[in-house]
């Protein structure tokens, strides 16, 4: 047996050395027994875990998580590049198809958010995280290509339901898989990743602003609706207006190119940790090895510990499985098992439960500012369509910097009383009450300056709030449930931010009335997330 396997029971984690009584005849079998019912997780899985996050820790962070942080970076670039992208091209859509409602293909960008955010984080736990991993980009880029040469309103509405079926998968997967990768100490890392969010909001703005700055047609209100607030191009410019459609275009490509460079370029083995969890001890320590190797050291375990942790606890070590065998293994996983440890002890129901409440809190709050900005900004009085896409790229530039004072606060700790104010749940929420104060003072400011000022505050702490949650969600889900439970909680932000477009199109009337309810929205989930019971600043993710 390996040095790191012998030290299993006294260097597992520091969860294990709190969690054990001083009696000297307690047993560490019994110990982990307790750990993992605490966890809602298996024994043996427990015990695996342990050993493999000591092997993470020993191999250290190198070239290979390097690595890892540029590639799964740019699902979360690809994911906020849509969402950017799509609400910044609304006014040319507009001018194109002259919807009723043009707010309605948001309806469908997030029914098809939906739809990836639920089959691509539950399939993460059937059969495995490169699924998602590979396919995502592609489907988000291909259609979002298609949703350039869109001929009418109802086509553009289908292929931005596509465009968000591949981009749903995104953050659920990709967070996860580059977690699984990490020793504890570099955990607050999956924080940083959110700055690959605040850069594609960046390019995002970036790409449409100048398309639509030379391939605009000048507009008029809409003659048949008077005071509706709708434009449409001035007769005869009709074909000037390709601007949404050059962006979509470019946007697609290059997302295309972000697949290539995953799949071909810097292709991922699947993670060591969902290996274990499915028996598959052979294939997790290859994966081990081949870290250990990018990062030009040794794995300190070998597949006789993991074997001998299943020999010990009863459960089935496998040598590689066949395609045949893991589609057989995953079928027979479908039912209640990945749910069931979501809610397995009333702290970890209660935990799951807010945290689920959270996103969709947020996921109603956040569209129903910055998916409808394009629009906001483009209708203040005299403000030139040049003025209105620089503003939006500087909001996007100013969330960026949020992502590193979110990375910084995560691991600052308090314990005794003001614990709650520290770590991973006093930083979330510190930045969203911060980002729903400014949003508040969004609605009453009046110069194109004040717009911005209180634009790019809001930006900076909703990034660095994202940054948190998108962090915390993946380290408090034990990985054998961790797809399912990020699949919870994407699909119930995006089932909330269904409601954005409803309450754009037939809410109170005025720009200020949504911006507001998102504002109440964010301090809510704000002061819920300090109710939180589970703190996973300095604890090793499972």
């Amino acid at each position: 047996m390996s040095k790191s396997a012998s030290q299993l029971n006294e260097k597992t984690t520091p969860s294990l050395r709190e969690q054990e009584e001083p009696s000297p005849t307690q047993s560490a079998n019994s110990s982990i027994q307790e750990l993992a019912a605490s966890h809602g997780i298996e024994a043996a899985f427990e015990a695996k875990v342990a050993l493999i996050n000591i092997a993470l820790a020993e191999i250290g962070f190198g070239r290979f998580q390097i690595s890892l942080f540029f590639v799964a970076g740019l699902g979360w670039f690809a994911d906020n590049l849509w969402l950017q992208g799509v609400a910044l091209v609304l006014p040319g859509v507009q001018n194109s198809f002259n919807p009723t409602h043009i707010a309605t293909s948001t309806l469908f960008l997030y029914v098809g958010l939906i739809l990836g955010a639920s089959f691509f984080g539950m399939s993460a736990d059937l059969v495995g995280r490169k699924l998602a991993w590979n396919a995502t980009l592609l489907i988000s880029g291909v259609f979002g290509m298609v949703a350039a040469a869109s001929t009418n309103f109802n086509m553009w509405c289908a292929m931005l339901c596509l465009i968000g079926f591949g981009a749903g998968g995104n953050l659920p997967v990709d967070g996860a898989m580059f977690l699984e990768f990490l020793p504890q100490k570099k955990q607050w890392l999956l924080t940083l990743l959110s700055a690959w969010w605040a850069v594609g909001q960046v390019i995002g703005s970036l790409i449409v602003w100048p398309f639509t700055v030379k391939y605009s047609c000048p507009t008029q209100e809409d003659p048949l609706s008077p005071g509706s607030g709708r434009t449409v191009c001035l007769p005869g410019t009709f074909g000037q207006n390709k601007a949404w459609r050059w962006s979509m275009l470019t946007m697609g490509a290059m997302v295309i190119f972000f697949c290539i460079i995953r799949s071909w370029l810097m292709p991922l083995a699947e993670s060591p940790k969902w290996l274990a969890s499915q028996g598959r001890d052979a294939e997790a320590i290859e994966v081990l090895e081949s870290i250990a190797k990018a990062n030009r050291t040794t794995c300190p375990i070998t597949l006789a510990d993991l074997q001998a942790i299943a020999q010990k606890y009863g459960v089935e070590s496998h040598a590689k499985l066949t395609n045949k065998a893991i589609l057989k293994r995953s079928l027979a996983d479908v039912g209640m098992k990945h749910i069931r440890p979501l809610f397995s002890t009333r702290r970890i129901a209660i935990n799951t439960t807010l945290i689920i409440l959270i996103y969709a809190i947020l996921g109603l709050a956040y569209p129903l500012f910055n998916s409808f900005l394009g629009l906001y900004l483009t209708q203040i009085p005299g403000t030139t369509t040049n003025e209105a896409y620089s503003g939006f790229a500087l909001q996007a530039f100013c969330g960026l910097p949020g992502s590193f004072m979110a990375a910084a606060l995560v691991e600052w700790k308090v314990t005794g009383r003001w614990a709650f104010i520290s770590g991973r749940r006093g930083a979330m929420a510190f930045c969203t009450i911060s980002a729903g104060a400014f949003l508040f003072a969004f609605t009453s400011v009046k110069t194109r300056a004040q717009v911005t000022a209180m634009n790019c505050m809001a930006s900076f702490f909703q990034n660095g709030m994202y940054g948190i949650l998108y962090g915390y969600a993946p380290e408090v889900f034990a990985t054998p449930s961790r797809g399912t439970g990020d699949a919870f909680t994407a699909t119930a932000a995006r089932i909330a931010g269904l409601m954005a477009p409803v309450i754009k199109n037939w809410g109170p009337q005025g720009n200020s009335s949504p911006v507001l309810i998102s504002a109440a929205l964010f301090i809510v989930s704000g002061l819920l997330m300090l109710a939180l019971p589970i703190e996973t600043a300095g604890e090793a993710a499972l």
